[in-house]
Formats: C-alpha cells, sequence, structure tokens
C-alpha cells in the first residue's frame, strides 16, 4: 500500500508538473501569435502611410496608430524583427534614403536634405545610420550610384 501511495504521488505530481507546462506552452504560443499580428500590422501600416518619416515618432505614437499598448509593440519588434525600435526606425530611414537618392529627382538634392526627408533630425544620427546599415557613408553610396548610372 505504501508503494502504490507513492506512485500515486508521483503521478500527482508528475500531472501537475504537466499541467504548468502546457499552461506556460499556451501562453508562450499566445505571446508569439500576438507578435505576429503586430509586426504584420507594423509591416503594413508603415509601408502604407510611412510613419517612420516623423523625426519625432516615438514609440508610444506607434502603438497608439496600431492599436497596440507599448509593452506589447516594443516586445513584438525587439523579437519580430530582433531590433530595438531606433534601430527599427533607422534602417526604414535609411532604405528610404537610399530610394530617394536612386530617384532621378533627388540627385542633385544635398545629402541633409534627404537625411530630413526621409525622417532623421540630424546630419550626424543619418551618417551614423547610414553607414552602419550600408556600410558606406552617404556621399560614397551616392557616388557608386552615379557611376552605376554613367
Amino acid at each position: 500500500p505504501i508503494l502504490w501511495f507513492h506512485l500515486i504521488l508521483c503521478e500527482i505530481k508528475w500531472l501537475q508538473r504537466l499541467g504548468q507546462d502546457t499552461q506556460e506552452l499556451i501562453h508562450l504560443i499566445r505571446l508569439i501569435e500576438l507578435s505576429n499580428y503586430i509586426i504584420n500590422k507594423l509591416d503594413q501600416v508603415m509601408s502604407r502611410e510611412k510613419l517612420f518619416l516623423n523625426g519625432d515618432l516615438k514609440l508610444q505614437d506607434l502603438a497608439d496608430a496600431l492599436n497596440v499598448s507599448v509593452h506589447s509593440l516594443s516586445q513584438a519588434i525587439n523579437a519580430g524583427k530582433n531590433q530595438k525600435f531606433n534601430d527599427y526606425l533607422n534602417e526604414l530611414r535609411v532604405q528610404e534614403a537610399q530610394r530617394l537618392m536612386a530617384s532621378d529627382s533627388h540627385q542633385e538634392m544635398k545629402l541633409i536634405a534627404i537625411a530630413l526627408d526621409s525622417g532623421f533630425n540630424n546630419k550626424t544620427s543619418f551618417l551614423n545610420a547610414f553607414k552602419k546599415y550600408t556600410g558606406h557613408s552617404p556621399s560614397e553610396y551616392r557616388e557608386k550610384l552615379l557611376a552605376q548610372a554613367s
């Protein structure tokens, strides 16, 4: 009888632990689903509305636009984009600067004007981010574009 009692206790403890693991797994799956939903919504809004062009964009502003909490948005960007919020914005801004530099209408425009039109607030942030994401300074990048065009 004591052996059976011990086996039953072990079985109960195992089932309780399994139940906890199952609840943790369900919670994790829900977090992943929420994160994916937020990232999809974020990608759509950024592509359509280009909110990153606002140099004063805050995490709260973006969370409000997506109708999600700041915490959920921050977690989604960290996990889904593998970036911090400011790095995410700067990467989008660099991509916009590259697009502008490649366009005929912006070929004669000064780089600081392109930086401002891309959502950067100052030259230093622009130069640092551009170098980080492209491996080139903006002027080097522009020179390469011009060389390819001729």
